[in-house]
């Protein structure tokens, strides 16, 4: 069994999976174009092989996305923090 002379970089990849809708999938910043392969070609691997639409994003795009969701849905007039909360432990 041959070793690798250096370790792999380790990263954490969060995966969203609804019942409807696409699977998303969230991969650090400096990922991201790996993660999608050259020409989307490990995206459409993976398209391919789960039958999954993949929506795949940086943790950056992520969290701006979810502070955007966040303020949309305390616009709401009577929004409680408490409901917020639920809310977005749903998705």
């Amino acid at each position: 069994m041959s070793v690798p002379p250096f370790p792999r970089p380790r990263s954490t990849v969060y995966l969203w999976m609804r019942k409807t809708g696409p699977m998303e999938v969230i991969v650090p910043d400096d990922q991201l174009s790996l993660a999608i392969g050259k020409n989307g070609q490990n995206v459409r691997l993976a398209v391919k092989l789960t039958g999954w639409k993949i929506d795949v994003k940086s943790e950056s795009i992520a969290a701006t996305q979810e502070e955007e969701g966040h303020r949309a849905l305390m616009k709401i007039p009577n929004m409680m923090r408490q409901q917020l909360k639920h809310l977005f432990n749903q998705v």
